[in-house]
């Protein structure tokens, strides 16, 4: 189990929500998971909350106040895709309609 070899007795703590780690250890645990973030997430186009970058820059542009048909026209999507990265997200992430989605992703720190 990655957290028990890692992370000694205080990994099935942590893993439940419970304990804490010690600063060397969670120094660890930060490193490898900025190290996932740009080895294996950033090539495939993701982020660590589950989203693309195609979906980060949509969700920009709709926090600016853009219309979907303007955010089609300058990325040269259809409205209909955009309509659908905003549909996914939404669904994704339970949330209610565009503003609550924005709400999130800056709270998420997504943009």
């Amino acid at each position: 189990m990655f957290w028990a070899h890692q992370f000694g007795a205080a990994g099935p703590a942590v893993a439940t929500g419970d304990g804490a780690l010690p600063p060397d250890r969670l120094g660890r645990l930060l490193d490898r998971v900025a190290r996932l973030q740009r080895n294996v997430l950033e090539p495939r186009g993701l982020h660590l909350g589950g989203t693309s970058a195609r979906e980060i820059e949509v969700l920009r542009l709709v926090a600016e106040g853009f219309s979907t048909k303007e955010i089609a026209e300058q990325l040269c999507y259809s409205q209909r895709t955009v309509k659908a990265i905003m549909h996914d997200i939404t669904n994704r992430f339970h949330l209610r309609n565009r503003p609550h989605a924005v709400a999130y992703a800056l709270r998420e720190g997504l943009i």
